[in-house]
């Protein structure tokens, strides 16, 4: 046995050198003593692939397999093998082999990662295929990177039913920041156009809007927002209001200019006190196993309290940097905006879950920034055009809509007047 591996050290670094006729007959020289040798038999087939025999390759390689099934990296180079004959499903499942092993001996992302891109590029049928073998095989009791991982593999919107329904289960096994990385990370999918099967419109208006309704309630819940927080009698006339919004990433990105000139309209030709609140509440940092991982921007230069210029004039803005969903994040927003005491909020964008801490105490007005329903527990719910609809939504929601159209690049001349009438009318909805 010290003969082969000291044999096999010594091919290998022939092979590395590019020495590859030597390298070659040392592993076939190993072979002969121990026929079978899964190392031996794999590097052959390696070889084999890189001078350009996949056949071959497939064969040696899938002989190591044969002997060793327990290797990633035997697996994972099997699969290149197979795609470079053309036999896709056998080499998307092989892929999935090699992901399996890697993911139950707790691997980070990055070659799970890579495994799982070489998986996506096959068809639906291939892709399933993968999507079935990890899931047989997966050993781990991480429902949110198992989920998340068949959907990214397969993008059969049933996974992440599977996930919401763990979740809705039991919340208390999740913590509010995985619950809130595992939503955003479904949100950000969705929104990518990532779903193969199943019916996106309709997991969005009841599973993900059950999952978002939780995830504010866990986070009033384990993060004492409801001791924070008293009831107001409606107001009128409305002056003061807290316009709170996802994200504010700056002059290049729409929606921050739309939100910022809203505000000052509201503020100079409408006679409102404004307070923007820059919540940077999507997700900006990893929280649990979710796959694929992600984060969102977040801009420099906003912090604190400040003052923004907004064309001709200003506005302030309060912004949260903390680049998790704590209870110290979370508590600072609350506790700024209810200083700020406004009549209404407005929920700038939806699934705005700062904004939807609010609305079982003040009047709420949902403001989506794109078009299909919007999870929001505002009291209204504005569209996203003229043209919206809400005849696909919820029965029990469908009160709550408003016509609207949503201001492209610079707010319309209209769209603060028509959000400050919603904000009237929220009031007593």
């Amino acid at each position: 046995m010290h003969d082969i591996q000291q044999t096999l050290a010594v091919a290998t670094e022939h092979h590395r050198a590019g020495r590859t006729a030597e390298a070659e007959r040392l592993y076939r020289e190993v072979l002969a003593a121990a026929p079978g040798q899964a190392d031996a038999l794999h590097l052959l087939g390696v070889l084999a692939l890189q001078s350009g025999r996949p056949a071959d390759a497939a064969d040696l390689i899938g002989q190591a397999v044969a002997a060793d099934g327990g290797s990633a990296m035997f697996n994972a180079n099997l699969g290149h093998a197979l795609h470079a004959v053309g036999r896709q499903r056998e080499a998307a499942v092989s892929f999935a082999r090699a992901l399996t092993l890697l993911c139950n001996a707790g691997e980070g992302w990055g070659n799970i990662g890579a495994l799982a891109n070489l998986i996506r590029r096959y068809d639906p049928d291939s892709r399933r295929a993968a999507a079935a073998e990890v899931d047989r095989d997966y050993a781990l009791g991480d429902v949110m990177r198992r989920r998340s991982l068949l959907f990214h593999l397969d993008g059969d919107l049933r996974h992440y039913r599977d996930l919401v329904a763990a979740v809705l289960a039991e919340p208390e096994g999740f913590t509010v920041p995985s619950l809130h990385y595992a939503y955003w990370g479904m949100q950000f999918q969705l929104y990518r156009g990532e779903a193969v099967d199943g019916d996106t419109g309709a997991f969005t208006r009841n599973e993900l809007h059950g999952m978002h309704r939780l995830l504010v309630e866990q986070t009033a819940l384990r993060y004492g927002v409801t001791m924070r927080l008293r009831p107001v009698a409606p107001r009128d006339p409305v002056r003061r209001i807290a316009l709170i919004t996802n994200q504010v990433l700056g002059a290049d990105h729409a929606p921050s200019v739309t939100v910022l000139e809203l505000s000052r309209q509201l503020q100079d030709e409408h006679g409102c006190e404004v307070l923007v609140v820059n919540a940077n509440a999507m997700a900006v940092a990893p929280e649990n196993g979710f796959v694929p991982e992600f984060a969102y921007n977040m801009a420099d230069g906003f912090e604190g309290v400040q003052s923004v210029a907004v064309g001709d004039g200003r506005v302030r803005m309060v912004s949260a940097t903390d680049r998790h969903f704590d209870a110290g994040k979370v508590g600072a927003l609350v506790d700024q905006v209810a200083a700020f005491d406004p009549d209404t909020v407005v929920a700038f964008g939806a699934s705005n879950i700062v904004a939807d801490l609010f609305a079982a105490t003040r009047p709420v007005v949902c403001l989506p920034t794109t078009a299909g329903y919007s999870p929001s527990l505002a009291r209204i719910v504005l569209g996203h055009g003229e043209g919206d609809s809400p005849d696909d939504w919820p029965v029990a929601d469908r009160g709550r809509f408003r016509p609207y159209t949503y201001p492209a690049g610079e707010a319309g001349a209209d769209a603060a007047g028509r959000l400050l009438a919603y904000c009237r009318e929220a009031q007593t909805a």
